[in-house]
Parts: C-alpha cells; structure tokens; sequence
C-alpha cells in the first residue's frame, strides 16, 4: 500500500485500496445471516423466542430509546416486506443469502455513491496535458 503514517487519507480511500468493505456494511450483513440462523432454528428455542418478544408495559417520560429490534424493522419495510415475509424466507437458507445480499448491496451501492459523488476528482480536458483536475 506504501501509505506513510503522515499521509491523510479518506476511510473511503482507504477501504477501495485493501478492497475492503465498510465497516457498516459489514455489521449489517452479520446482524441479518445471524437472524436468518436464528429464525431457521427449532421452535422453542430461546433465541427464536426473543426475536418475537413484544415486552408489555409502560416506557419512562421522554424520547424512546433507539433498540435493535426497531432498527431491524426499519430496514425490513425500506425493502417493503413484513416481519412475517422475513421469516418465512429465512426458512430457505439460499433464500435467505438472497435477501441478505440485496439488503447489504443497496446501502454498499449507496455508501459507494456518496463516495464518487463526494470526493472524486474530475478532469475537464482528459486528455490535456497541461489541465489540472477539479475536484467537486
């Protein structure tokens, strides 16, 4: 790679240089193969259990706390399907790899869009010698 520890560079340089795949990405596609392990399991299991535990009861004063199960949720209706719809694909695991693939390549497709878009450079003249590039 030959980057020096004086050298600033971009996370975003940095994860095309090792190829690499960013960390939320990465986070993400784990989350979603653990809950199509999980919703494939017998029922019964604790696992399976927690995933469809809806807690009764009052929440304190105030804004509401951002939890797992309602980021989870969130991502399955950006993909326009419903709990039920998920876990009825997890039960096919090819299915299942399907989807988490999708899922994970649109935000990479994102993430990667905001990259070009943020901080590529562009040459007017290409093939001048003397231009210099722009950076939009």
């Amino acid at each position: 790679m030959n980057i020096k520890w004086t050298n600033k560079i971009t996370n975003e340089e940095l994860w095309r240089i090792t190829k690499q795949m960013p960390i939320e990405i990465q986070i993400k596609r784990r989350k979603w193969n653990w809950i199509g392990h999980t919703l494939r399991k017998e029922a019964g299991g604790i696992e399976k259990t927690a995933l469809d535990w809806n807690p009764q009861g009052y929440r304190r004063r105030g804004r509401s706390k951002r939890m797992w199960r309602r980021t989870i949720e969130d991502e399955i209706r950006n993909t326009g399907r419903s709990w039920n719809e998920v876990k009825g694909i997890a039960g096919d695991h090819n299915a299942c790899q399907l989807f988490v693939d999708a899922l994970c390549s649109k935000d990479l497709m994102m993430m990667m869009m905001k990259f070009i878009i943020g901080g590529c450079y562009i040459s007017l003249k290409p093939f001048s010698t003397h231009s210099k590039p722009l950076k939009y």
